[in-house]
């Protein structure tokens, strides 16, 4: 869960995936992507006293979701837009946002912002590989120049090194299905959810890759029926699939359709995509575990992994790093911090000929051993709809 407050310290008078409180105070504001710890404070019924920028899919699903918010405005991918507006005082301020993919759900960005020498990146929630982050020019063309990056510090932990590509994650997932499917017409899948929202890309897969529909529930279908990559992928009438997304929270082993309480349990395979239990996870290892009572959990995450957050790190060469996704518990924070230091203290890069050696060679080196590091606390009690952490308490 995000614990960003909105505010970044380059941009005053600019809130980012945050709208309550002192946010309001802001005059332009900035949506990464439309899952609800990052929703904090948009069902005000007074709307916000600016623009909302984002992306051309979350600008579908808001303007549907809350359409007291009348100034909705898109932001085309990869493309710089000069935005001006005024400070407190009455100043004019002028900057440039650019939008990159963030590859965690469908209409997911960052945001790129850029005025007067200064850059700064805010990645919201994001899974990027190595392969796919080269393949970005604008990332490669603020190599060594942003002077803050914003990051999705969700798994950088030394517990959470590594995790397979989602690619590999979803064809297990398929091949899961398609077994168990296969037996009878009967039998169903249940896919059990970490979270209510998030998973959309493995939907997608198991979409398109099987031709079935996914059955859930008409409050989840409320939101994907406005996205369009999502069209043709579910359903809410339950007699027209055999997979089926529509997990009820208080059946806690899912052995129980909520759509067919009678159905045998025998016929049921519950399928979990989880990423926490995975810890110290190496590609060597199965990313299968086996339940009791036919349930099947599967390693999938959603979020970049630590090996993915260092090698987006040590590529950018940021000057300072601000962690989005902080543990309330003093020490997992310091863990945190602990790893950061030591990632990029002592980075190797495997050659081409197999040898290691150290980024010596990076000018930078140095300053990304000695970032600045910012935090924001964990929320206590969240609200259920748009959980929103609380005002942020910054440590050196």
């Amino acid at each position: 869960m995000s614990t960003f407050t909105g505010v970044m310290n380059e941009f005053p008078g600019i809130s980012v995936d945050r709208f309550d409180d002192d946010n309001l105070k802001s005059r332009i504001f900035f949506l990464s992507h439309c899952h609800m710890d990052h929703m904090c404070g948009l069902n005000n019924p007074n709307g916000l006293p600016g623009p909302l920028y984002m992306s051309p899919i979350s600008a579908v699903i808001i303007r549907k979701q809350f359409p007291q918010i009348k100034e909705v405005v898109v932001l085309k991918g990869n493309e710089p837009t000069p935005i001006h507006y005024d400070d407190e005082d009455g100043t004019t301020k002028y900057v440039t946002v650019t939008t990159l993919p963030a590859f965690h759900c469908p209409g997911s960005v960052m945001f790129l912002f850029e005025t007067n020498g200064v850059k700064v990146l805010y990645t919201g929630d994001f899974r990027l590989s190595k392969r796919l982050m080269l393949k970005m020019k604008l990332l490669k063309n603020v190599t060594g120049s942003l002077n803050t990056i914003y990051i999705d510090s969700t798994f950088l932990s030394k517990t959470y090194e590594t995790f397979p590509g989602q690619i590999r994650s979803a064809t297990t997932i398929c091949d899961i299905i398609k077994e168990w499917l296969g037996k009878s017409s009967n039998h169903v899948i249940s896919l059990k959810m970490p979270a209510r929202y998030g998973y959309e890309f493995l939907f997608i897969e198991i979409g398109k890759r099987l031709k079935l529909k996914i059955h859930v529930n008409e409050g989840e279908m409320a939101m994907y029926r406005y996205i369009p990559e999502l069209d043709n992928i579910f359903t809410t009438n339950s007699r027209k699939s055999q997979i089926h997304a529509c997990f009820d929270w208080q059946n806690k082993n899912g052995k129980q359709l909520t759509c067919n309480p009678e159905l045998d349990p025998s016929l049921i395979r519950v399928i979990k995509p989880t990423a926490m239990i995975w810890k110290e996870w190496q590609h060597s290892l199965d990313i299968v575990k086996k339940e009791e009572h036919e349930n099947i959990r599967v390693c999938y995450s959603n979020h970049s992994s630590m090996s993915e957050i260092r090698d987006f790190l040590i590529y950018l060469q940021p000057k300072n790093v601000e962690l989005n996704v902080v543990p309330a518990d003093a020490l997992k924070k310091q863990e945190m911090l602990n790893a950061v230091s030591a990632m990029l203290g002592n980075i190797e890069s495997t050659n081409s000929d197999g040898s290691k050696s150290h980024l010596s060679e990076w000018d930078n080196l140095s300053k990304l051993s000695k970032l600045n590091f910012t935090f924001s606390k964990q929320p206590k009690d969240a609200n259920e709809q748009f959980p929103c952490p609380p005002k942020r308490k910054k440590n050196s």
